[in-house]
């Protein structure tokens, strides 16, 4: 491939295949029309994440060519986007189909399905680099449910334990920021993501400074640094916006809990509740 600019592998360009440009044993069975799709759905990934726009583009390229270097010759998601480009279509030499085991976990696809090696290596590869992000997503949902309990039962002690370890967590998340664009911009007015776990630490603090003598202020503390836990929503949600699976589950749960709690707490504050 020597001398060869690799538009594909650079997402100079998108790659998309049809069906007329497979010449491959598997090109007339049962699933051809659904392994296109995930295909598809793959090279749209690639295509968007190196055009990411994010000043951790860097990053974002790492990863890829990370993934996109797993396997060797036909096995290689690199050797492909190359060889589709220079032929326009897809050979016999990617007729080695692997399983792709999707589950209702999966970034990519929800069920199994055969596709070329190339495209299995490359997906498993992205969702493992991935998964930390999916585990503090799940925390964050979990953690923001049981906020909105506990402001309903004023647990004022379990409401400053359960925001001692979001904002721990949300902490480690920082490094995924670079995963969308937005992710890294300011949300939600003004706040940035550094802002907002500033403020719920200093939040945490004049709670424990205050505890002992005032308890309407020590309260009034944990009701404003919640009201900052909405604002790591957004950033969660941006993070998250470029991953199919996780976007649309995102948007329906966790934003949903996160609306709740922005409405409790800020309630509160004003005097509402």
């Amino acid at each position: 491939m020597d001398g060869f600019k690799a538009g594909y592998w650079e997402g100079f360009s998108r790659a998309k295949i049809e069906e007329s440009e497979i010449y491959c044993d598997w090109k007339h069975d049962s699933e051809n029309s659904k392994r296109i799709v995930f295909m598809n759905q793959i090279l749209a990934f690639w295509y968007s994440a190196r055009r990411s726009g994010s000043p951790y583009q860097s990053e974002i390229d790492g990863m890829l060519d990370d993934a996109g270097t797993e396997g060797m010759g036909s096995s290689d998601f690199e050797n492909f986007l190359n060889d589709y480009e220079r032929l326009g279509f897809i050979t016999n030499k990617y007729d080695d189909l692997r399983t792709y085991f999707g589950s209702s976990n999966s970034l990519f696809y929800h069920t199994q399905i055969k596709v070329p090696a190339a495209f299995k290596f490359f997906a498993e590869s992205i969702e493992e680099k991935l998964e930390p992000l999916k585990g503090h997503c799940n925390q964050f949902n979990w953690d923001v449910k049981n906020l909105n309990t506990l402001f309903s039962q004023n647990d004022w002690g379990e409401i400053k334990k359960v925001l001692e370890k979001l904002g721990k967590y949300s902490e480690n998340a920082q490094k995924f920021l670079w995963v969308y664009p937005r992710g890294n911009r300011i949300v939600k007015g003004f706040t940035t993501y550094n802002d907002a776990l500033s403020k719920i630490h200093d939040g945490l603090s004049d709670y424990a400074m205050l505890a002992h003598g005032q308890g309407d202020l020590s309260f009034y503390a944990l009701q404003k640094a919640a009201s900052f836990v909405p604002v790591l929503g957004s950033y969660y949600g941006a993070m998250v916006s470029m991953l199919p699976i996780l976007e649309d589950w995102f948007q329906g749960v966790i934003d949903n809990h996160c609306r709740k709690l922005d409405a409790a707490a800020r309630g509160m504050i004003m005097g509402q509740n």
